[in-house]
């Protein structure tokens, strides 16, 4: 399933049997960005196979900032609708119980349940395995149910877990996400008003759990939102820093069809993550051609090769898109008192109140993963780069 748009896939096993859905998902663009630049969680779901639902089904939702409900037809309240969802995430519990639905009526034994997504998308995301997790799936044409499990889902109380926890058993089937990928999760999914969801930064539920997070994010609104497994918890996280701000990560920074931009980075890392998991997530052969992005023999691993290492290092030195350089519409935000999340090394949320200033990102992690595409950017004497991250410099551990 991709948020940020949200996709689902679904694949057959051998038996005929259908695999899980996929997910995606993409942020709300920056207010004077306009809304025709794609961003990886689009361009992952262009790579995807969807010519067989036997095989694969996928589904893609517009993430928060970008939805509205059927009703609602006016001009003037669709644009207020939207600037409202962006602002406080007003319309968060619709994105996340549509993704639910969608798995809610599509799902079959054995399927392989995928989520990606970018941003406030990829928060969103995280919240449907969240509520997976949590309460579990409903079966096929429980719609009116749906509400309910949501609430269940949303209550954090000593008693809510045990209600969630029996009606899970009554009325669901319990179920695990396969893979999860996304790009530059973001802790305040309102720009003005941040919403919280349970088990977004566990990994709870999650097989699979990769992340790619931006070196050089300076807005306030736009922290890092990380995973933090709990003791006991089987998944395989890897969160892994690279050069560039949210959109660079995310993509959308650029216009579409320019050839080389520092989010291409991220999306052939996203790939070949996919590829090296159990999650059989199928590839559009054609499609993974035309974006520069090779597939050896069917069903192989794209492994990284002297020809992408060359590439990755042509694009590593591509512009970078600070939006807080010169005149910006999110400068205001650094320059009032405001609150924030920030979290400490033991991977504890807390809130924080004051001038934000435009201050790098604070990197918690005693030995961070810098992709090696940072370094050749920090060795172009022409760039001058450094990342704008607070972090403590031979720390880091450079991984492909």
């Amino acid at each position: 399933m991709l948020f940020a748009s949200s996709a689902l896939l679904r694949s057959p096993t051998p038996l005929m049997s259908q695999k899980p859905p996929v997910a995606a998902t993409e942020p709300a663009p920056a207010p004077a960005r306009p809304r025709t630049l794609d961003t990886n969680a689009v361009k992952f779901f262009g790579l995807l196979k969807k010519d067989d639902f036997r095989e694969q089904l996928c589904y893609y939702q517009s993430g928060v900032g970008t939805y509205l409900k059927p009703s609602m037809v006016s001009p003037i309240f669709e644009w207020c609708a939207k600037v409202l969802d962006e602002a406080f995430a007003i319309f968060l519990n619709d994105h996340v119980m549509d993704g639910y639905r969608f798995l809610m009526e599509n799902y079959h034994a054995g399927d392989k349940i995928c989520l990606f997504g970018f941003s406030r998308g990829a928060y969103t995301a995280r919240a449907v395995a969240g509520m997976l997790h949590k309460v579990g799936l409903l079966p096929r044409d429980n719609q009116q149910q749906v509400p309910l499990a949501f609430k269940m889902y949303q209550n954090t109380s000593a008693s809510g877990l045990k209600m969630a926890a029996g009606y899970k058993q009554t009325f669901c089937q319990n179920v695990q996400v396969d893979f999860m990928g996304c790009w530059d999760t973001v802790d305040s999914v309102g720009v003005m008003m941040g919403r919280t969801l349970p088990f977004t930064a566990t990994g709870a539920g999650i097989k699979t759990f990769r992340h790619a997070v931006a070196l050089d994010e300076r807005r306030v609104r736009f922290m890092p939102y990380l995973c933090e497994p709990k003791d006991g918890l089987s998944t395989d996280v890897l969160e892994v820093w690279f050069a560039g701000t949210h959109g660079d990560v995310g993509g959308g920074a650029v216009a579409n069809g320019v050839a080389r931009s520092l989010s291409d980075i991220t999306l052939r890392w996203m790939v070949r993550q996919v590829f090296a998991s159990p999650c059989d997530i199928l590839f559009d052969d054609g499609a993974l051609t035309r974006a520069g992005i090779r597939d050896s023999a069917a069903g192989s691993p794209v492994k990284d090769t002297d020809a992408s290492h060359s590439v990755n290092g042509v694009d590593a030195l591509q512009p970078l898109h600070d939006e807080l350089a010169g005149f910006s519409t999110w400068e205001p935000l650094e320059l009032f008192p405001l609150s924030w999340s920030v979290q400490d090394t033991s991977g504890m949320w807390h809130r924080k109140f004051g001038f934000h200033l435009g201050k790098g990102r604070k990197v918690v992690d005693p030995q961070p993963k810098f992709h090696i595409t940072v370094k050749e950017r920090m060795k172009d004497t022409t760039l001058n780069y450094q990342p704008k991250a607070q972090y403590t410099p031979g720390t880091e551990v450079y991984v492909e």
